[in-house]
């Protein structure tokens, strides 16, 4: 396509929705007609072209999915959050699939385990349907935006983080390792079902997602040499000719004099012989109902102590406390806690949430328990040891539960007969209790504090300091 004229192109967006423009295709502010990308938020976590920086955008101009270096300069688009949006709720479903609750699909959980063209690609799932491959036949290739859902943008092949390196995909699913055209480990392309209209001169070839590196043959720093680079990142999306030679697609010669392949600016590599994964469509979910419960516990539950809401509508607890929501839907808990209570936390669904908020995969009948309890003086404190020193008895214990009002802090007292009491404060375990007479017996408490007041007090009785040496002993007759 040219690259300073928009004859013949169609936005890869709805323009008559939302606003798009063209690049300037003008070599003098060195823009081409294509350079209209929008950024997303997701950054690229390995290394793109020259070891930069990268986070990915997508381009509406030319329909790609790219990494691009985070100095460039790209329009930006905003959204309000739907916080399930894009989060995937795989089940590894035991028979060698994986379903995707979030998207409704089913999902092959190996790959072709070889290269296909595209024709041969589409021909495989329809092979795989005669002979009702893992039990269904109605298998097919992806389109884009279902392949593209697959991608995990927290890994790559050279993820900074080591623990995030592989494929960018979930490990629940294989990955064919292949070794690419540098002679390096790395993970295939992915043929979609898409056509890609792009008027290259490959006629009309076909999408595929790079869930290995986005290789490409560059020139850098005015070099007349090839060299072969991450150009676009682990999660890309380009196109492949459908069929045809590699060799076709001669861009010159790398160090070695070798003869490098590729398309386009980046020098895309080609391969045509892409990798495939099989999809099918779940049941809709709009046909199966699930029903979600909430039980409230807790001191004060009749007296209104709070009450539970969910995103989208139907559980309003206190008063309507079951609902049914769509098969595999997402289904937000909020808990708001009324004056004079605390949120206490989850049980039975929920129980494995650490916040506030809980989100359930409705795949299934859901039964949720929420504890509100009275802001109240916080639990005493369990003494977990007493350690008698010269003159000193030092507590360790666990932390008191605050009742819903943070500790302030914990006091320690320590009494005998004919002994002055004496105590100490801090802000967490342990104590040591000081100015006590070696070889008396005491009794020690320890109680803990908030906004709200005093805990009982924990008490432990013949405890015995230690006598102490002599230079500490007179010490002690002149702190007394």
């Amino acid at each position: 396509p040219s690259m300073t004229s928009t004859a013949g192109y169609i936005p890869f967006i709805d323009s008559s929705t939302f606003d798009f423009v063209y690049g300037a295709g003008s070599s003098t502010v060195g823009e081409r007609v294509i350079d209209s990308q929008d950024w997303s938020a997701n950054l690229y976590v390995g290394k793109i072209m020259a070891n930069q920086s990268a986070a990915f955008g997508l381009n509406f101009a030319d329909g790609r999915i790219k990494g691009y270096p985070v100095t460039s300069s790209n329009y930006v688009r905003y959204v309000r959050e739907n916080s399930s949006y894009g989060v995937n709720a795989f089940k590894n479903n035991g028979d060698s699939t994986v379903s995707d609750s979030a998207t409704r699909l089913m999902w092959t959980q190996a790959d072709s385990g070889v290269g296909l063209d595209w024709q041969a690609a589409l021909a495989w799932a329809q092979t795989k349907n005669a002979e009702s491959y893992l039990g269904h036949n109605d298998w097919r290739l992806p389109n884009a935006k279902e392949l593209q859902s697959l991608v995990d943008y927290s890994r790559a092949p050279l993820a900074t983080d080591t623990s995030k390196r592989g494929a960018a995909i979930d490990p629940i699913f294989s990955c064919t390792a292949i070794v690419n055209e540098g002679g390096e480990p790395d993970y295939p392309f992915y043929w979609s079902s898409t056509s890609f209209k792009d008027g290259t001169r490959d006629g009309v070839p076909a999408a595929y997602v790079t869930f290995g590196r986005a290789l490409g043959y560059m020139k850098l720093n005015g070099s007349s040499i090839y060299q072969l680079l991450d150009v676009h990142g682990a999660g890309t999306q380009r196109s492949d000719p459908k069929a045809g030679n590699v060799s076709d697609y001669l861009l010159g010669n790398n160090a070695n004099g070798q003869p490098v392949y590729g398309r386009g600016p980046q020098g895309d590599v080609v391969r045509i012989a892409n990798f495939a994964r099989l999809v099918r469509d779940e049941p809709s979910a709009s046909t199966t109902q699930q029903t979600l419960s909430v039980v409230l516990s807790g001191n004060g539950v009749n007296k209104k102590s709070g009450n539970i809401a969910s995103t989208p509508a139907g559980i309003d607890c206190g008063t309507t406390c079951s609902a049914s929501f769509p098969n595999g839907s997402s289904v937000s808990l909020t808990p708001t806690p009324t004056s004079g209570y605390y949120f206490a936390g989850w049980s039975g669904d929920c129980a494995a949430s650490n916040t506030g908020l809980c989100t359930l995969s409705m795949d299934g009948a859901k039964n949720v328990g929420a504890s509100f309890r009275l802001l109240s003086t916080p639990e005493a404190p369990v003494i977990i040891a007493a350690q008698p020193g010269p003159g000193s008895m030092s507590l360790s214990f666990a932390a008191a539960q605050d009742n819903g009002s943070p500790i302030t802090g914990y006091t320690a007292s320590c009494t005998s007969p004919g002994q002055p009491t004496r105590s100490a404060s801090a802000s967490s375990s342990p104590i040591t209790v000081r100015n006590l007479l070696a070889g008396a017996s005491y009794s020690c408490s320890l109680s803990a504090h908030n906004s709200l007041g005093s805990s009982p007090q924990t008490v432990l009785a013949g405890l015995v300091p230690k006598r102490s040496s002599p230079l500490n002993a007179l010490l002690l007759l002149l702190l007394d």
